[in-house]
């Protein structure tokens, strides 16, 4: 009966150690949603309404492209997932630009792009293809 408590025991330990498996950032993305300030400043989600959403390609390998009817920028990026910010620089442009990523998980993406001119704006986006 010890060994059987013992086995037992171990089993749990080893079960409850196992760490979460993190949400990979890598992938095709699809502008889903915009938050953004309406007429009567107030904040909320809203459907993207033009025919020609955003696509946001994140390659394993570091380089990212982005696609709206023409291909709008590429580059590399790089994803820290303890800070939550992706840091991408386009390669024709050299810009560097640093976003926090408000969620993240195998269905979802949300990049906060700060404060614009238009107040706080962030994307949300579904998750297309691996």
């Amino acid at each position: 009966m010890k060994k059987l408590f013992a086995f037992l025991l171990i089993c749990f330990f080893l079960i409850s150690c196992q760490k979460n498996k993190q949400a990979s950032i890598v992938g095709v993305w699809k502008e889903a949603e915009i938050y953004m300030k309406d007429s009567t400043g107030n904040y909320s989600w809203n459907n993207v309404l033009h025919g020609f959403p955003y696509f946001l390609s994140l390659r394993d390998d570091g380089t990212f492209s982005g696609f709206q009817c023409t291909p709008l920028g590429r580059g590399v990026y790089q994803y820290d997932h303890i800070a939550r910010e992706i840091r991408m620089q386009d390669i024709s442009s050299g810009t560097i630009n640093t976003y926090t990523v408000s969620a993240l998980d195998e269905d979802y993406l949300i990049l906060n792009y700060g404060m614009t001119s238009m107040g706080e704006y962030r994307v949300k986006f579904i998750r297309n293809q691996y």
